[in-house]
């Protein structure tokens, strides 16, 4: 009787090897992706962050109202930098009342809807 020895691999395991393989590299590109989406989500709140905080120096700078020329120019740079950027500014009412500004971007099905409410007093 002869006992062949096997030598290297045999199809079955070369696949399966090939398999477990490829879900693994499946699995890395879907947290890159995932790491991707929080990044640039990171970075349009920052903007947003920014873009509010400049006007508030513009509201405080200029006592409670902003020039149009100023507010029209603020406004184009939102909806710039942030995908669909809208504005709304709540003045305050009076001396010591509290003002706000809510910006808001996004509304896509690769960027859900984004609202960024800074409160201010001028």
């Amino acid at each position: 009787m002869f006992f062949y020895r096997q030598q290297g691999a045999t199809l079955i395991e070369v696949l399966v090897a090939v398999l477990v393989l490829g879900v693994g590299i499946m699995g890395f590109a879907a947290s890159q992706l995932h790491s991707l989406h929080g990044a640039k989500s990171s970075w349009w709140q920052w903007q947003a962050q920014t873009l509010a905080r400049e006007m508030v120096e513009h509201v405080r700078a200029a006592g409670g109202l902003v020039a149009a020329d100023i507010r029209e120019d603020w406004q184009r740079r939102v909806a710039d930098r942030l995908p669909q950027g809208s504005v709304d500014i709540r003045w305050p009412a009076g001396e010591g009342a509290e003002g706000a500004i809510i910006i808001q971007w996004g509304g896509s099905a690769d960027a859900p809807m984004h609202r960024l409410k800074w409160p201010f007093r001028a």
